[in-house]
């Protein structure tokens, strides 16, 4: 369903959830930054998470409260398998991995942290490794930029030793990863060099931005603060899925009608 689709679906009666048989067909990945999951926007979120009709939802900064537990129920109750990390009570914030029609199973990780999650799957070319994370903000702060470079680094250990362990399987890594590409447009001047040393050394683990190999002229922009725009969201891919991969682009009525701060990023993968 394209975006102008589902501009005409947001107020109405709730589209059917995807069918599992897409499974057996394609991936239809999608990563939406969910604002916190609040209470009076879960049922518009959820309507519209429906009619987009894709398969694999990847959701951060989901809140670890009631809100949140009551959108990971919802998902549930309409057929989609949830994987999250466990979260501690001290952390605020979590991602979840919901699929429909794949067999899935949740994945260890070598760091700690309910804002990451990794679910294997079944595609219809064979297993599939989702990884989905939620990076810690620009605070615009030097304990905020310590946070940040700190949990990237781990992050990318951690990036590192799964690839590793796991060489043979393919694997997608998609969220609000909160950097930058290198030369982003417009100059964003509150980013600091290990930002985007962080894009550029992912892309050295061997993935590729699926959004800049089927955009490679794109300007979008997925968040937009009282300074303008940045594109905060991303989707790599390892090498072995780049042949699968049909489409990559955002889908910005999410953020138009204010259901969340952020664009909804997709990929098609056949």
């Amino acid at each position: 369903m394209n975006d102008d689709a589902m501009q005409g679906l947001l107020f109405g009666s709730a589209e059917e959830v995807v069918a599992d048989d897409v499974a057996s067909r394609e991936m239809r990945v999608l990563t939406l930054n969910v604002q916190g999951s609040p209470a009076t926007r879960r049922d518009e979120m959820l309507q519209w998470l429906y009619a987009s009709e894709c398969n694999v939802l990847v959701l951060t900064e989901m809140r670890n409260n009631d809100s949140g537990n009551r959108m990971i129920q919802e998902l549930e109750s309409s057929g989609f398998h949830v994987v999250r990390t466990r979260a501690e009570p001290d952390e605020r914030y979590r991602t979840v991995i919901a699929t429909k029609g794949f067999e899935v199973r949740g994945l260890d990780t070598p760091m700690a942290t309910s804002r990451l999650a990794v679910a294997r799957l079944t595609a219809p070319f064979g297993p599939v490794d989702v990884v989905g994370l939620y990076s810690v903000t620009n605070g615009m702060s030097e304990e905020s930029s310590h946070s940040r470079r700190a949990f990237q680094e781990s992050f990318l250990s951690a990036m590192e030793a799964h690839l590793r362990t796991h060489s043979g399987v393919p694997l997608v890594l998609t969220g609000d990863l909160n950097v930058l590409e290198p030369g982003h447009r417009p100059a964003v001047d509150n980013f600091e060099e290990h930002d985007y040393d962080f894009y550029r050394r992912l892309c050295g683990l061997g993935l590729v931005d699926a959004y800049r190999l089927k955009q490679p002229e794109g300007t979008d922009l997925s968040w937009y603060g009282p300074k303008g725009g940045q594109r905060l969201d991303h989707t790599f891919l390892t090498s072995g899925l780049v042949r699968h991969l049909s489409d990559c682009r955002f889908m910005h009525s999410v953020r138009e009608c204010r259901i969340s701060d952020h664009s909804a990023m997709t990929a098609l993968l056949r």
